[in-house]
């Protein structure tokens, strides 16, 4: 699907509709990736964070549009483990619409308090 699709889908949602499609599917991305983070960390497929910002946090933030997992491992410090694409393919579309939606929810909420102060 496309945001053409997804506007026709969701465009005469309320904000209590769009929070409850956003949540579906954080638990529907959560559940879909969840094997491989796990089995990614436990075979040693993670990347160890090295970088800091000045007053000392992780920057959890990426360039790359790839979806992660961090674990702050004692030890080891912070990990990531990058989720593929490939083979995720479905994953990555449900963090497009997710992030559409989340964007569409503002818009409807900024509108409705626009109707409130008119009012």
């Amino acid at each position: 699907m496309h945001e053409e699709d997804w506007e026709v889908l969701y465009g005469q949602a309320g904000v209590a509709g769009l929070r409850e499609e956003i949540e579906a599917l954080r638990r529907y991305m959560l559940e879909e990736s969840r094997g491989y983070y796990d089995a990614a960390f436990e075979a040693g497929h993670y990347q160890i964070v090295t970088d800091r910002r000045l007053d000392g946090s992780v920057p959890l933030e990426v360039e790359d549009g790839t979806l992660s997992q961090w674990r702050d491992v004692p030890g080891l410090g912070v990990t990531r483990v990058i989720l593929p694409r490939e083979g995720f393919e479905h994953v990555y579309e449900a963090r497009d619409r997710m992030a559409w939606l989340m964007s569409r929810q503002a818009e409807v909420e900024d509108f409705e308090a626009l109707l409130t102060v008119e009012r």
